[in-house]
Parts: C-alpha cells; sequence; structure tokens
C-alpha cells in the first residue's frame, strides 16, 4: 500500500536510484565519502610522517648533545662519574640513550635492560641509522651512530622513545575520522537531496504541467523567474513551445469554426436547390435555373474554401520558408496578374515603386496579402478608374500601399474592416467571404507588420501595409 506521508516519501527518494534525484543525490554523496576517505588517508599518512621525522630530528639533536660524554683514553671511549651525571642531565625525558664502547660493553644508560636488548644494533652500525624496533613488546624508533677518535671507531651512541604517542594519535584520528566520515556522508545525503529537489523544481513542475495539459487547455504557463542556467533555458523554451502549440490549436479551432459557420449557408442552398428540383416532376427550364444556382454555390464554396485556407497558411507565416523578399517586386507581379481581371472593366492597376524595398518574410504569402488587398479594391473601383499599389522604403520599416478610386470605408469599415468575416452593410449584396482584409491582415502581422485602413479625400480607399526592413 502506498504511503500518504509526504515527508517519508521524499525521503525515500534520496537514496532511490529510479528518480533523477535519487541518483543525484547517491552520486553527490558518494563522491564526497570517496573524496573524504582519500583525505582520511593523506591526513593520516601526513600526521604520521611528520611526527616521525619529528622524532627522528629530537633523536638526532640528543644524540648530537651526548657527544660531549666520554673521554678517549689510550685509543679506548672512558666513562666515570662526571660523564654520568652529564649523561643524566642531557637525557632527562627526552628520550631513552645509551653509549656503548667498541667491544661491545655498555658504559652508561639511561634503561639498561632495553640498553641490552639494542646491543646487536649498536653492533651493526656502520651509519648514522633510523630503525624502528621492537623492546618488551612495545615499538621503538631508535637512533644510532658510531663514536670516532683519530679516525677509528671507539663506541656506539643509541638514542631511542617509544612510539606508543605516535601510533596513540595515528589511532585517534582515524578513529575520529571513522566516526566523522558516515556522519558527514548523512548529512551530504540530506543536504544534497534538498539542493538535488530544489534544482530539479523546475523539472518537476513541468512534468506535472504536462500531465495536465490537454489539447483544450493549452494557457497554462511555467512562468518561473528568469534565472540563466540550463534548467531556466529549459524552462522558457517550454513555454515558447507551449505558445506554438497553443497558437496551432487556437488556429485549427478557428478553421474549423470558421468553415462550419461559412460552408453551413452555401451548402443548405444547394441542399434545398435539390430537394426543390426533385420534390415533383419539372420543367427543363426549372432543371436549368436550379442547376445554375448550385453551380453558383459551388462556385462560391470553392473560393470560401480557398480563402479560408489562405488564412490558416497566413497565421501560420512564422513556421519557416522566409527570406528577403523585394516588395517593389511583389508589386510589380501583383499588378500583372491583377490587370487581366481588371481589363474587362477598364480599371488600370498601375504599380510604383522608386527602389528596391527589402524586408524578412515569406514571398508567396505576401503576394496573397496584396492580392487580397487590391482585390477588395478592385470590386469597389468605378470602371475605368485606376488602382496605384505604391512602394516606399523608409529607415526602419517598408511600406505597401493600395489606393483605389471608389467610394472609400465607411467609418464602422475603419474599425472592423479587418475582422474576419465582416462585411459592411453596404457591401452585403457583394461577392466575398468577408475574409481578403483578414487574410492580408494575419499575414502582415505573421511578419512583424501591421496593416491600416483609411481614405483618400474625398474618394478612395488607402491600404497601408506596413513591414519591417530587413536590415533593422
Amino acid at each position: 500500500m502506498a504511503s500518504d506521508d509526504p515527508n517519508r516519501n521524499a525521503f525515500a527518494d534520496l537514496l532511490t536510484p529510479a528518480t533523477l534525484r535519487g541518483r543525484l543525490t547517491i552520486g553527490y554523496a558518494a563522491a564526497l565519502v570517496v573524496a573524504l576517505v582519500a583525505f582520511a588517508a593523506i591526513a593520516l599518512a601526513v600526521v604520521d610522517q611528520s611526527q616521525r621525522h619529528a622524532l627522528d630530528a629530537q633523536l638526532e639533536a640528543t644524540a648530537g648533545a651526548l657527544g660531549i660524554v666520554g673521554d678517549i683514553k689510550d685509543g679506548r671511549l672512558a666513562v666515570d662519574n662526571s660523564d654520568r651525571r652529564k649523561f643524566a642531565e642531557i637525557v632527562g625525558t627526552k628520550a631513552e640513550s645509551a653509549i656503548f664502547t667498541s667491544d661491545g660493553t655498555l658504559a652508561v644508560s639511561s634503561d639498561d635492560r632495553a640498553a641490552t636488548a639494542l646491543h646487536a644494533l649498536a653492533a651493526s652500525t656502520t651509519a648514522p641509522a633510523h630503525v624502528t624496533t621492537t623492546i618488551g613488546g612495545q615499538r621503538v624508533r631508535a637512533y644510532a651512530q658510531g663514536i670516532e677518535a683519530g679516525g677509528h671507531r671507539v663506541g656506539t651512541l643509541v638514542t631511542w622513545r617509544d612510539l606508543a604517542p605516535v601510533e596513540s594519535l595515528d589511532r585517534s584520528l582515524a578513529l575520529a575520522f571513522a566516526l566523522a566520515i558516515p556522519a558527514i556522508a548523512a548529512l551530504a545525503v540530506l543536504a544534497g537531496g534538498e539542493i538535488a529537489r530544489r534544482g530539479l523544481a523546475p523539472l518537476a513542475r513541468i512534468a506535472s504541467l504536462v500531465s495536465e495539459i490537454e489539447a483544450r487547455d493549452l494557457a497554462r504557463r511555467l512562468a518561473l523567474p528568469e534565472r540563466d542556467d540550463e534548467l531556466g533555458r529549459l524552462a522558457a523554451t517550454f513555454d515558447r513551445m507551449l505558445d506554438r502549440l497553443e497558437s496551432a490549436f487556437e488556429r485549427e479551432r478557428r478553421f474549423t469554426s470558421d468553415a462550419s459557420h461559412e460552408l453551413r449557408a452555401p451548402l443548405s442552398v444547394i441542399r434545398a436547390e435539390a430537394d426543390l428540383a426533385l420534390l415533383r416532376e419539372r420543367r427543363p427550364a426549372d432543371y436549368r435555373r436550379a442547376l445554375e444556382t448550385i453551380a453558383a454555390e459551388a462556385d462560391a464554396l470553392e473560393a470560401l474554401t480557398a480563402d479560408l485556407l489562405a488564412a490558416a497558411r497566413g497565421q501560420a507565416a512564422d513556421d519557416g520558408g522566409t527570406g528577403p523578399v523585394d516588395l517593389s517586386q511583389v508589386a510589380a507581379t501583383v499588378a500583372q496578374r491583377m490587370n487581366v481581371l481588371a481589363q474587362p472593366r477598364r480599371v488600370r492597376i498601375d504599380s510604383v515603386a522608386s527602389r528596391p524595398a527589402v524586408v524578412h518574410g515569406n514571398r508567396a504569402l505576401i503576394e496573397r496579402a496584396l492580392v487580397s488587398v487590391v482585390h477588395n479594391a478592385l470590386k469597389y473601383s468605378p470602371d475605368e478608374g485606376c488602382i496605384e499599389v505604391r512602394v516606399s522604403e523608409h529607415e526602419r520599416d517598408a511600406e505597401l500601399l493600395v489606393r483605389d478610386a471608389g467610394p472609400g470605408f465607411s467609418s464602422e469599415a475603419l474599425q472592423r474592416g479587418t475582422d474576419r468575416f465582416w462585411r459592411d452593410d453596404d457591401s452585403r449584396a457583394m461577392e466575398g467571404s468577408g475574409l481578403g482584409l483578414s487574410l492580408a491582415k494575419t499575414i502582415v502581422e505573421g511578419f512583424g507588420g501591421t496593416i491600416a485602413l483609411s481614405n483618400a479625400g474625398q474618394s478612395g480607399a488607402i491600404v497601408r501595409m506596413t513591414f519591417p526592413a530587413a536590415s533593422s
């Protein structure tokens, strides 16, 4: 049965390799323990060597001080009572010492039993030497050096000290490390677990959010405070991904809503005409009229579908396929294409550009936006009128301006002319889906631009599409 205690579960996660937090904590604690063990071993070795070096130096100093003890008579070392007093004063509590004559006789010592045990060391010493040996079950550190006179060895001086204090300190340090390292490791697990928990909190929030997000609810964000590290960048990237997903789903919902709203009317007309024609036997002229109505509605459906798809693609204008676009070339191409539609009404479409105006975008989509604006202007232009497509470049932006000679925008159209499916009351008899200017707005804003509607004096409408210049 799962535990309901969050603190217990959180503590269990600290040492659970199945969780990232547990692996980080275990890795951190293991690395710390290895480092502490290595430090303890090095510290013990350094302390032990330091003590032994200090002890060796003390033994050598004691041996040097004992060099005044004894007299050389007839090539032999002699020690009298005065020498023994000097020996006792020098040795004191510094170290145990002994002096042997060249024939191995113990001349003077601070501990006869220990000195006897060191007789073999004294006899075998040919040069000053430090050795570690055992006397009576105790480990001692000894130093032996010869006493010479006239180039001949007349005796040997040995000084030594018990190693128990050195070894006792080594054991005490080892015990201290043995107790401290597990305690530090336990604290490291707790501290490391808390550090890992705080560091991985954004990941936990991401996981929780992802588990709760559904296609119908993409408005939630991590919204973490700005932090310049890997998790901060991950959270920011995740929020941007959610922005793109929300935008994509919103486009899908709007497309579905728009399509269902706008397709319902022509489909209803087609179904009604078909049902009416099939209701009873009719004259050929009636059938022809019904088929003409159905064909007209089918044409409207085709045009509406094309506008809806173009609007949907326009909303995805920032998905890729962008690059430098010369607006003067776009204006010339659109003017040439639309002149074919304008010729039956003898409307002239002029493209005016003093120099290239380069922006960053998708040429096909920008052409589609301009075609929509020019097509809208053509619908309201009088016969034998003129539509001007002007390109201009400024310091930070470039502009496409479309001016017609029609009646201009109404006051409501100036406010709502770029809304989806909105059509002015005075223009309801006009053919169209109400998507033209809305489509242009969607494409222009997709490339960071703006679109504005205005009137030109007494007559004529002006549509300005402004894009950031490619160099800005």
